[in-house]
């Protein structure tokens, strides 16, 4: 899974947070803190959509956008690119180098384990 620009994550919060469809002037109406022109957040929902990330329902001459995509979903394919490309698909090597920079406690460890052992 590719990566979101900036832009494109600013828009797909929006997104996940509502959860419903959204019409155009919706999404630029509760991007109001990201300061962006209506053009340039249009161009992002396209491009979000050509993408695969969000889908359009028809409603006479408007779209409603939605996301197709869950923010798990798009947090895991990204995880899973980056232990791919970065630590050679071992997820114990991503472990490992938490547990080894004090990321993670021997608890937390422990109860990691715990957790494998009832599923």
């Amino acid at each position: 899974m590719k990566a979101l620009t900036k832009h494109e994550n600013d828009v797909m919060e929006i997104f996940w947070r509502k959860n419903d469809p959204l019409f155009m002037s919706e999404v630029v109406q509760k991007s109001g803190r990201l300061n962006l022109h209506f053009n340039t957040i249009a161009t992002v929902v396209r491009g979000l959509e050509k993408k695969g990330f969000v889908g359009h329902e028809t409603f006479g001459h408007s779209f409603r956008y939605f996301p197709v995509i869950t923010k798990l979903e798009y947090s895991r394919g990204l995880l899973e690119n980056i232990i791919a490309k970065y630590y050679d698909h071992s997820y114990s090597r991503v472990v490992r180098e938490f547990v080894e920079n004090g990321k993670i406690s021997a608890e937390q460890l422990n109860d990691l384990i715990s957790i494998k052992e009832h599923y």
